[in-house]
């Protein structure tokens, strides 16, 4: 975020900055050609088909990192594809973003106005809330399979999802270049169809597996709108620490929605856990106890004072 708009003015910024976040619908294609052609080998031959996986997707990541640091500046000035005039050129022709550039002195004052200013607490809302939803992101393979596919099916049927993203980030950052100042609007736009489909996928009858296909594909839609936001983070703070402090906490919220997400299921989860069995959680549990003469005998305790953890106790509820 910060180095795009180093380089670039703000459309062109906001434009590659929604680009390198559709690389996660680029990603998600990729991953379901990967997934496939794991799940042809051996599922009982070492390494196991999600170690390959992971091998696969580990030296991949490993490889583009090194890449990264070896070619990628983190400043005009460093760039060594461009010549002493071009370095000048670039910074003056993004003079009109009146961000300024990069300084290497954390600046005190810039860092206090940071957290009072208005605007950094409403876009690490914007995150923490629209982030809510980001867990279909890490069960999407899940959720499909559910709707009656095998494993192998699904990881091909989760590749549309990735195709939405691309498709529906690309119309935003076409439209962006000859509506430069409409990126609120574009985020709208993009976070209609998400919210649409989510509650198509809570009310369409189970049954209708196409019509919960489409509707979960379509909800990868929200990559337009989270874009769109990402990028104004980028452009609407000015001063170096002030921008790299306002990008931090919005990315901690952006975090904190997932957390949230997690434990929001998971208390769900084990409330339709207890209905669906229709019987009470144990109030009580056994610790065992050595006696003087060696011989162990078991205490029956209230479950509130075990020593043990959020999984064990299934009378837990994760405070939200």
């Amino acid at each position: 975020m910060t180095i795009m708009t180093m380089f670039y003015t703000r459309v062109e910024s906001t434009q590659r900055i929604s680009w390198t976040f559709m690389c996660n619908g680029i990603a998600s294609i990729l991953a379901g050609f990967i997934s496939f052609g794991v799940a042809h080998t051996n599922t009982k031959a070492h390494p196991r088909q999600w170690q390959w996986y992971m091998m696969i997707i580990s030296i991949c990541s490993v490889l583009v990192s090194i890449l990264y640091f070896w070619k990628m500046p983190d400043n005009p000035a460093t760039a060594h594809f461009l010549d002493g005039q071009e370095k000048i050129d670039v910074v003056k022709r993004i003079r009109i973003n009146q961000n300024g550039i990069e300084a290497k002195v954390w600046k005190r004052y810039q860092f206090i106005e940071a957290i009072t200013d208005i605007k950094t607490w409403f876009f690490f809302l914007f995150a923490a809330v629209v982030n809510l939803q980001g867990g279909l992101g890490v069960v999407f393979g899940l959720i499909i399979k559910d709707f009656g596919f095998n494993t192998l099916e699904t990881t091909l049927l989760g590749m549309p999802v990735g195709v939405a993203m691309v498709i529906s980030i690309t119309i935003g950052t076409v439209l962006l270049k000859y509506f430069p100042n409409s990126r609120c609007i574009l985020a709208i736009i993009g976070f209609i169809p998400c919210s649409a489909c989510c509650f198509v996928l809570m009310y369409l009858p189970w049954e209708n597996k196409s019509g919960l296909l489409v509707a979960f594909y379509l909800a990868a839609t929200n990559g337009l709108g989270f874009s769109m936001i990402l990028s104004l983070v980028a452009v609407v703070f000015s001063g170096h620490t002030k921008k790299m402090t306002c990008n931090a906490i919005f990315l901690v919220g952006y975090s904190l929605g997932i957390i949230r997400w997690y434990l929001v299921r998971e208390n769900r989860r084990r409330d339709a856990e207890k209905l669906a069995s229709g019987e009470e959680y144990d109030e009580f549990g056994y610790i065992e106890h050595t006696q003087e003469d060696g011989s162990v005998v078991k205490l029956k305790v209230p479950i509130q004072f075990m020593d043990i953890t959020d999984k064990e106790n299934r009378a837990f509820r994760y405070p939200l």
